[in-house]
């Protein structure tokens, strides 16, 4: 009972003497709480579906509800849209100096009465920041969908590769030794250091001998450990030789996506794109919906909220505006 009021005199004082700082940590807190709650109601169907047999199996075998419906959402909480909840939390933090300024300038120059203070608040301030606030996410959407295309491009010029490496069996080793003039594996399974270096360096196809493919050299090489001591015995079958170098291995390495001018490019014109089309794709709805929810809230603000709160409380209100804006998503 004594610590709440103590915390909030604490906040009280640094909204005094660090208004901005202050104002942004929290805004940035409440727009991660906003994302973490449009997020739960935004599960698909099956996800819900499933949470939801969850929760009947535990209160079938006699495990309280609320602990499972608990870990649940710390489960969710902590596998959540990262780059989603970053986004969020970086728009709370660059729209405080314009919603406490705002605020500043209609307390101190703003209309006296109130309906007139209502409509330029709503008309000229509301209207913009969502409106730009829903460019920023669609904007978000639409590159990190480009990015996804451009790994998309990457895994399918990575298939050949792939392909070759999961024919390159054991019997194609042996063909490519005796092609090379290399000792067959003994009846132990082991292979001579010096055969298993020319199979990794040769590089090209198995049968072609004197292809020097650089690039599947440069690829195969580095990942396995080769012994060039005369004479010595490498315990690796010929059948598991290669196994070292799974598919997967390959195909990671080969869909990363290189950083470059090009890829900038697309990326900032797929988010110009996004951000353009998000705001018209909803319209007048987005509209009135703005006109549903804010004047009311608006109108609190201006009354009852003392001016250093009043970026808290809008604040508040944003949490409570995204949750509704969550739900009149996903019925369209």
């Amino acid at each position: 009972m004594v610590a709440a009021p103590v915390f909030w005199q604490n906040y009280l004082n640094r909204l005094n003497t660090h208004p901005l700082s202050t104002k942004g940590s929290t805004a940035t807190f409440l727009f991660a709480v906003a994302f973490w709650i449009s997020s739960w109601n935004g599960r698909s169907p099956e996800q819900v579906e499933k949470d939801d047999r969850q929760i009947q199996t535990a209160s079938a075998s006699g495990s309280s509800q609320l602990k499972t419906r608990l870990l649940q959402v710390l489960k969710f909480l902590v596998s959540v849209d990262k780059i989603g909840l970053v986004s969020y939390m970086f728009w709370g933090l660059i729209t405080t100096p314009a919603n406490h300024y705002w605020q500043q300038f209609l307390f101190f120059h703003g209309p006296s009465r109130m309906p007139v203070k209502l409509v330029l608040d709503h008309v000229t301030f509301r209207y913009a920041i969502t409106t730009v606030f829903l460019a920023y996410l669609s904007g978000i959407k639409s590159s990190r969908a480009e990015y996804k295309a451009v790994e998309d491009e990457n895994r399918g010029s990575s298939e050949e590769t792939v392909e070759f490496e999961n024919v390159y069996d054991s019997a194609i080793v042996r063909e490519a030794d005796k092609a090379a003039g290399a000792v067959s594996p003994n009846k132990s399974g082991t292979v001579k250091s010096e055969s298993w270096t020319k199979i990794t360096r040769r590089g090209g196809k198995p049968g072609e001998n004197g292809n020097n493919n650089a690039n599947n050299a440069k690829d195969l090489s580095p990942t396995v450990a080769i012994d060039n001591s005369p004479g010595q015995v490498r315990p690796v079958t010929a059948g598991a030789s290669l196994g070292v170098i799974s598919p997967e291995m390959l195909q990671s390495q080969s869909q990363k996506v290189k950083v470059d001018g090009k890829l900038v490019a697309r990326l900032l014109g797929a988010y110009l794109k996004g951000f353009v089309q998000g705001p018209r794709n909803l319209g007048l709805e987005l509209i009135k919906n703005l006109n549903k929810y804010w004047p009311l809230i608006q109108v609190v603000n201006f009354t009852v909220i003392p001016l250093p709160l009043r970026v808290l409380y809008q604040n508040v209100a944003l949490v409570g505006w995204v949750v509704l804006m969550t739900a009149w998503m996903k019925k369209k």
